[in-house]
């Protein structure tokens, strides 16, 4: 008990040579599994997530000014009003799931930044851009859209590498599985 104790706090070449193999014997070398330190997050997504940081902001801003001067009030809720407090309040929780699914590489993080880029700040983005009568406005709402929609491209395409990636990486791992994920050796002893 006692000696398997002492044997255990050495390092993996002092348990070498106790057990009596030669020192000058190297260790067999294994390459990692995924290649290394590569990164799958992508660039392209991040560039835009981070002018998108940027441009929400003078897209909010002028938003803000030029609603708060042609209203009725300090805000006209019509369904275009509704959407642009939804847009601010939804933009920034939205881009940081971005950066958080991208930078993290987490494909979860990814998913739902694209869900709610593809079903909320999409649909809400054209039709304001479409109810938009002030020409400084519809021209930030068409960039606005222009980002979202390239936003939404990257991120499918972020996804289907990341998650290429966990699949390879998964059956490398344990190669016993089929094309379906399920393992063959089982599958053989039922037939």
């Amino acid at each position: 008990m006692m000696r398997s104790g002492i044997v255990n706090r050495f390092s993996t070449e002092q348990a070498r040579f106790v057990a009596g193999a030669h020192v000058d014997e190297p260790a067999p070398h294994k390459a990692p599994v995924d290649g290394g330190l590569e990164s799958f997050s992508n660039l392209p997504l991040q560039v835009l997530l981070h002018f998108n940081t940027y441009f929400y902001i003078a897209w909010a801003a002028a938003v803000l000014i030029v609603t708060e001067r042609n209203a009725n009030g300090p805000w006209s809720f019509n369904l275009t009003g509704i959407l642009y407090c939804t847009l601010f309040v939804l933009e920034p929780l939205r881009i940081l799931m971005g950066y958080f699914g991208n930078l993290a590489e987490r494909i979860s993080g990814l998913a739902a930044f694209g869900l709610v880029t593809f079903f909320l700040s999409v649909p809400s983005g054209l039709y304001i851009m479409y109810d938009s009568r002030n020409p400084a406005i519809l021209a930030l709402n068409i960039v606005f859209n222009v980002v979202l929609l390239s936003e939404c491209i990257f991120t499918y395409g972020a996804m289907d590498k990341m998650s290429q990636h966990e699949s390879a990486h998964h059956h490398v791992l344990n190669p016993t599985l089929g094309a379906h994920g399920f393992d063959d050796r089982l599958r053989e002893t039922h037939l």
